[in-house]
């Protein structure tokens, strides 16, 4: 019965603390949140759409340098996933002959990216349903190709009908 009491207690224990919110994690407490998320984006090329659709992306927080993101389109647009420098405050990006973490160096296919002129806008855009949402912004170029893309657009909302 005692070793009975001592599992009822032990689990009760487990059950409780497993219940415990850890804040630790929380998006809004890192660093790269001010231009962090999933983005909905065009491709343009001078005032030319040449995707014809929206793409999804990501920028997220570098788990080394605290003043840096990742910018990822997940192999949607071009295949790039590199790092930039970032002013979190400004919510501006920026960076020059990032490696590019899908193609390594020693490959002829896209091996860096620039990424110039990035910022996230604070309430600027609308989702595909009229959602107000986070616009970005940021034009980028790989190596070897001398062709600058813009890509911009909207946070994704995360509602299916949102979705592209």
């Amino acid at each position: 019965m005692k070793k009975l009491n001592i599992l009822i207690v032990l689990f009760v224990a487990v059950c409780i603390s497993s219940c415990y919110k850890n804040n630790l994690l929380d998006p809004e407490k890192l660093p790269a949140s001010p231009v962090a998320g999933e983005w909905w984006v065009s491709v343009l090329v001078g005032s030319d759409d040449i995707g014809g659709t929206r793409f999804k992306i990501y920028t997220y927080n570098d788990d080394v340098n605290k003043d840096s993101i990742w910018i990822d389109d997940g192999e949607n647009i071009f295949g790039f996933k590199a790092k930039a420098k970032a002013d979190f405050a400004g919510k501006t990006f920026a960076g020059t002959n990032s490696g590019n973490e899908y193609y390594p160096a020693d490959s002829t296919l896209a091996p860096s990216v620039t990424f110039a002129n990035g910022k996230v806008l604070p309430k600027a855009a609308h989702s595909k349903t009229g959602v107000v949402c986070d616009s970005i912004y940021m034009e980028v170029q790989l190596a070897g190709d001398p062709t600058t893309y813009i890509l911009k657009g909207c946070a994704r909302t995360n509602w299916p009908d949102d979705d592209y």
